[in-house]
């Protein structure tokens, strides 16, 4: 047994080390990884550690993920796969009672606040612009969702409340669902704005600058999975005020 365990470690360490050698072979961009003395594994780790012992035991180090694999520990019941299957994966979050406001409440972010008026959960297009809709989306001919999948179209007064032009991102608010204990998570994404803004470059087209004491309203929409509708879905905004950030909801009902 005790020569079966040495021929494994044996094996691990000549792994490793043909590893290295492949990844240094590809990339040639970077200097030459320093070779031991000794000719070792043991005796490179201690020459690029200047002779200090590295913790733990070589076999722990063999076993470590220097294969390349991730440090990053799947999601729990604590996480939600999003349209990617990863991409909502957070820690769950309970919302307070104190931050619950209702439709129509002002939600003010930077000197811009954010007014809710309605909203529209369908499967439907409608008579929206095509154009504006993002085109990673599975849709028929007429932008009708096809599959499990929801839109949830958002109708808001944005007013710019400050002395100053500031251009706003009509999609900062996020749909989060929630459970029966009030803990959420990010539940969607933002696909859909009723009107592009062309006066900056490609990346500004859901952003929109307001002249002081501007305001306007829009549609804004998002797609959501059909097995968030099991949960309570909610507004989620996150508001500045007197320098201090804070996350507030507004109950899509």
């Amino acid at each position: 047994m005790k020569n079966r365990t040495a021929i494994l470690k044996i094996r691990k360490f000549a792994l490793l080390g043909c590893a290295m050698c492949c990844f240094a072979a590809c990339s040639p961009q970077y200097p030459e990884r320093p070779v031991s003395d000794t000719g070792s594994l043991e005796g490179l780790i201690e020459q690029e550690n200047e002779g200090q012992e590295p913790e733990g035991d070589m076999e722990n180090i063999a076993d470590s993920g220097s294969g390349g694999g991730s440090d990053v520990t799947a999601p729990t019941d604590g996480g939600k796969p999003g349209l990617d299957g990863s991409e909502y994966a957070e820690e769950m979050t309970a919302i307070r009672q104190e931050d619950i406001r209702q439709m129509g409440d002002a939600l003010m972010y930077d000197g811009v606040s954010f007014c809710l008026l309605s909203f529209e959960k369908t499967k439907e297009f409608g008579e929206r612009v095509p154009e504006n809709l993002s085109d990673w989306l599975e849709t028929d001919a007429d932008k009708n969702l096809t599959g499990d999948y929801y839109y949830i179209f958002l109708t808001l007064r944005i007013t710019n409340e400050s002395d100053e032009t500031i251009e706003v991102h009509r999609t900062r608010g996020e749909i989060a669902a929630v459970k029966e204990n009030m803990e959420y998570y990010t539940a969607g994404e933002p696909c859909y704005v009723d009107e592009e803004y062309t006066g900056g470059d490609p990346s500004s087209v859901w952003a929109w600058k307001f002249a002081p004491g501007e305001s306007i309203t829009c549609e804004v929409g998002y797609i959501i999975e059909g097995e968030c509708l099991e949960e309570y879905l909610y507004y989620k905004f996150i508001t500045s005020e007197n320098g201090e950030f804070a996350d507030r909801f507004i109950k899509l009902e």
